[in-house]
């Protein structure tokens, strides 16, 4: 349950931030420099944490979390950013949450984890709620 808990707060922290994001946008900064300083002040306050709790990470945990940050945390953040800046917010953040069923799928091909039937059915009525607000 605690893991859920924790879900569930991370749920309406991301559903909060895409306002912010939104009002920020509408200032009319730039999508690269609201990136920048979004992950600017992401990497000072992780540091703290990182700093505080063991800064210990191994070189290949490094090049993975490198790959992550550079696919989710700039390529996909500016075409967000793009689409945050000239679509309806509801509209952006309900499409870019189908991406259960991306990585449900990767990690089948790349991972070799298992899609049960359960996993597939929830994904299923994830994307279907997605498609209804998106419309």
């Amino acid at each position: 349950m605690h893991g859920e808990l924790l879900a569930l707060i991370a749920a309406i922290l991301w559903g909060l931030a895409p306002i912010f994001d939104k009002l920020a946008l509408q200032t009319g900064v730039s999508i690269y420099v609201a990136n920048f300083v979004r992950l600017l002040s992401a990497v000072l306050i992780t540091f703290v944490f990182a700093a505080k709790y063991n800064f210990n990470i191994s070189l290949n945990a490094t090049f993975y979390l490198i790959i992550a940050g550079t696919i989710g945390g700039v390529v996909a953040m500016l075409l967000y950013y793009s689409a945050l800046s000239t679509s309806e917010t509801a509209k952006v953040v309900a499409i870019t949450a189908s991406y259960p069923l991306f990585t449900a799928l990767f990690a089948y091909i790349l991972l070799g984890e298992e899609i049960s039937f359960k996993t597939l059915l929830g994904i299923l009525l994830v994307f279907l709620g997605i498609l209804l607000l998106s419309k």
